[in-house]
């Protein structure tokens, strides 16, 4: 939790992206807390049960469970914010937090480079990790393992049964592409609110990408969103 350091202008809850897309995100998304910080957001980054630092399996993840959670978060979230609440999805995060948010819970969304359809990326993943031969293979005891993630059947036939969300959001959404536009765009996210940025893809790059024109483009849809 990031807490701001005058009155809480908002409060914003992070769903990260999963599997190896999440470890390149851990410094982008410090810096995005403590900058937000700074101008009076309240920031809550989580981690889905089995990812990260929560205890758990990844082998036991499972679309309701992602969306369960990221719902849990942001009630906690809910209960000790003050003024309006965000959602902010990155890549794969980006999908959870649009099922998990509604109105009732949340004002807005904030989406990085969004993956709306979690079958095509699944699919993407598993190309590049047989690409870099780190992985991306059938364990005899089923699922898939792509890069030391053992993705469930389960959880591939959940992701691949998705398919790319097309319908209009119930929130005000704004949207950063990175690197290269996002596969598709959601429904309500006016050419206002939509940032293109050529900085690379941070959550694959092995290098430190400069974070300050995410950070800055965010904190500016941010005041965007809730004025």
């Amino acid at each position: 939790m990031y807490e701001p350091g005058r009155d809480a202008r908002g409060a914003l809850c992070v769903g990260l992206p999963l599997a190896e897309e999440r470890k390149g995100c851990v410094r982008v998304v410090h810096e995005l807390g403590v900058t937000l910080a700074g101008s009076g957001w309240r920031t809550l980054v989580f981690d889905y049960a089995g990812t990260g630092e929560s205890p758990g399996s990844f082998r036991d993840l499972t679309w309701a469970s992602l969306v369960a959670d990221a719902q849990a978060a942001l009630a906690w979230l809910r209960e000790r914010a003050q003024g309006p609440t965000v959602v902010l999805g990155i890549r794969a995060g980006a999908r959870v937090m649009l099922e998990a948010a509604s109105a009732d819970t949340a004002q807005a969304a904030l989406l990085w480079a969004p993956v709306l359809d979690p079958g095509l990326w699944l699919r993407d993943l598993r190309r590049r990790s047989r690409f870099r031969g780190t992985g991306a293979q059938a364990p005899a005891n089923g699922g898939w393992d792509v890069d030391g993630y053992l993705f469930s059947d389960r959880l591939c036939a959940d992701l691949e049964g998705l398919g790319p969300r097309t319908d209009a959001l119930d929130l005000p959404c704004a949207l950063v592409h990175i690197g290269r536009p996002s596969p598709g765009s959601p429904p309500g996210c006016a050419a206002d609110r939509t940032v293109h940025l050529a900085t690379p893809g941070f959550w694959l790059e092995t290098e430190v990408v400069d974070s300050a024109p995410l950070v800055r483009a965010s904190e500016h849809l941010l005041e965007k969103l809730v004025s």
